[in-house]
């Protein structure tokens, strides 16, 4: 049986159109892949994966789909950047 490893909960900040939105992103496994529960400024919580063709982080479940077009481009932009560090 595998062990479970507890991934660190990510927090930053990203500024989108002047303003500065808080994002807490908490990683996690599902079918052998990583994915990213995202809020952003304790909004909704949207689910982030890599996608296997480009390796980037992309936007797979939304509750609501209210996130902007440049937010969701910030945001993964950023977990993308994590994700390399976290690989190192």
């Amino acid at each position: 049986m595998k062990k479970r490893v507890k991934q660190k909960t990510l927090q930053f900040d990203v500024t989108v159109n002047g303003e500065t939105i808080s994002v807490v992103a908490t990683p996690y496994i599902a079918v052998d892949k990583q994915r990213f529960r995202v809020s952003c400024n304790e909004g909704p919580v949207y689910v982030f994966g890599v996608d296997e063709n480009t390796e980037d982080v992309k936007l797979l479940e939304s509750p609501d789909f209210t996130m902007s077009p440049e937010l969701l481009n910030a945001v993964s932009q950023e977990l993308t950047m994590q994700l390399s560090k976290m690989a190192a």
